[in-house]
Order: structure tokens, then C-alpha cells, then sequence
């Protein structure tokens, strides 16, 4: 959930409505932004469904008694956020590889879960980084080369 709080209420939009409507803005880019065009709608649908994740976790928002908060996509319980991270990873593989694997490298890229000590943020990094070696291995795509660096920016 993406949480903005005033000095009255909190405007609370669900991960996949921002998602989609990145998903939406995404159509207006130049083709060049694309590199190679054979790739754009698999782009666009990683675009679009970055936060599948959170689907079902921002059905039901959960309260952070601590903040007296509504949760956040930044401070949501870790293990059960790793646990639908993987669930929207498997469901966008079934959409498109090229997808997932940007998704996947999108999800760890994120700086605290490269950095974390704790086991279940490493098994996540290690399970997504062979997620990406087989994608790229079944894709024929270097997951490193310079087209997919500049879709996951995208």
C-alpha cells in the first residue's frame, strides 16, 4: 500500500493501481526507449504488473501499531511480503519470461534485501538470481546486457 498521511486521514492507493497506471504512461514512450521493439509489449507488461505482489496484500491493509500507521510497501512485515513477492514473480512468469525476469531483477535490486543478514531476504536473492539465470538461459538473453539494464530503468 502506498500511504500519504495529512493532519486528518491517510490517502491509501494499492500497489497494482500504481503499477497499472505506470503500466498506462509507459504506452506514451518513445519506441527508442525500447532498443529492440521485438521486446516492448513484454516490457510494458512487466511495467504494468511490477506490484502483482501486492494484489492481495492491500486487499485487506493492516494496521502498524507501532507508527499508529496503516502498513506500508516499505515497513510490511518482511517474511509475508518475501512469500507474495515470489507468488507475483510465478504468476508473471506465466504471463511472459522477458517479464519476470525484469520483475525479478527489479526485486532484487532493492537495496535492503541486498544488504540484509537475515536468511529468508538471502534465500529470496538467491532463489530470484536462479529464477534470472534460467530465463535469461531459456530467453538466450545475457541478463546483464545493455537492452535489459535499459528496460528494467524503463
Amino acid at each position: 500500500m502506498i500511504v500519504r498521511e495529512s493532519d486528518d486521514f491517510f490517502t491509501m492507493t494499492k500497489q497494482h493501481d500504481h503499477a497499472l497506471f505506470s503500466g498506462e504512461v509507459a504506452r506514451y514512450l518513445v519506441d527508442d526507449y525500447f532498443i529492440d521493439q521485438s521486446f516492448k509489449n513484454d516490457v510494458l507488461l512487466a511495467i504494468q504488473e511490477h506490484d502483482r505482489s501486492w494484489i492481495r496484500l492491500d486487499e485487506t491493509p493492516i494496521w502498524n501499531d507501532r507508527h499508529n500507521t496503516p502498513f506500508t510497501f516499505m515497513d510490511y512485515p518482511l517474511y509475508v511480503k518475501l512469500s507474495f513477492y515470489t507468488m507475483g514473480l510465478d504468476e508473471i512468469e506465466q504471463m511472459s519470461h522477458y517479464a519476470a525476469l525484469l520483475c525479478s531483477l527489479h526485486f532484487t535490486s532493492f537495496t535492503p534485501l541486498q544488504n540484509s543478514q537475515d536468511q529468508a531476504c538471502i534465500d529470496f536473492i538467491n532463489h530470484e538470481r536462479g529464477r534470472q539465470r534460467k530465463l535469461g538461459s531459456k530467453l538466450m538473453i545475457d541478463v546483464h546486457a545493455e537492452m535489459v539494464v535499459q528496460h528494467l530503468r524503463l
